[in-house]
């Protein structure tokens, strides 16, 4: 049986008006949606958003539930010339994520804020209050792809100093993550300063896994020695006037 040329010429041009429809949904389809997709437990939320999927802003909170950070300006977003754009303030530039291929590519960018983010991510670092700049600055990657070699991202605690502690600055400290052998590990090292930190570790199972040393330096007096005291215990346990801390097994 043939259908009729009316009803022929019906069924392309219904599924071109769904795709058309389909495609307007999606241009006007509410940012606050965006809340939804992220699950509870997540170390970033959104706690309020405005505009659509592909331009708008969205306030972000930091950390476990019940104890976020909520970043003092939002971020916003926009999709330009192929690509979606994020910027912040603490951004030098904006971030771009764009489809390719082998998955979505994130452009390399560098992030400067002050260290009290840190508390939003639990103990010892809420604990410690630690205060100074951090920065940090990562090369452009592909989601889910790792190399095989080469330096991912440099973090860097500059001007450091803690609520536990007189004694500011602390010193400068740098946390460098690295591709190897299929694997991403962790240096912690001291740049300059009284108190000398130093860890290795790896990123295991979707968690990092962190374990290090902070004690005096050599070429602290006796006056910041003393003063380094109740940081250090707040680290971890001390031996011989050394702490030893890591992330939870």
């Amino acid at each position: 049986m043939r259908l009729p040329i009316r009803s022929f010429f019906s069924i392309p041009l219904a599924i071109l008006a769904l795709c058309c429809a389909l495609t307007a949904a999606l241009l006007v389809l509410p940012a606050r949606w965006l809340m939804l997709a992220l699950p509870s437990d997540a170390m970033v939320a959104i706690a309020d958003a405005s505009g659509t999927v592909w331009q708008g802003s969205a306030q972000l909170a930091l950390g476990p539930e019940g104890a976020r950070y909520l970043l003092p300006q939002p971020v916003h977003w926009q999709w330009h010339d192929g690509a979606l754009e994020v910027s912040h303030p603490w951004l030098r530039g904006p971030v771009r994520i764009q489809p390719s291929w082998s998955g979505l590519k994130v452009s390399g960018q560098n992030l400067r804020a002050p260290a009290t983010v840190l508390t939003a991510f639990g103990a010892p670092l809420n604990t410690i209050a630690p205060a100074g700049q951090i920065s940090l600055e990562w090369q452009s990657f592909v989601m889910g792809h790792l190399p095989q070699s080469g330096t991912l991202a440099t973090g860097r605690w500059t001007q450091a100093s803690s609520a536990l502690s007189h004694v500011r600055p602390l010193g400068d400290y740098r946390l460098q993550a690295v591709a190897k052998d299929g694997t991403v590990q962790f240096t912690l090292g001291t740049e300059s300063g009284v108190l000398s930190i130093k860890g290795q570790g790896q990123w295991q199972k979707g968690r990092v896994r962190l374990r290090g040393t902070a004690e005096a330096a050599e070429n602290a007096t006796d006056a910041q020695r003393a003063a380094l005291t109740g940081l250090l215990s707040a680290l971890g346990p001390v031996t011989n006037g050394q702490s030893r801390f890591g992330t939870p097994r």
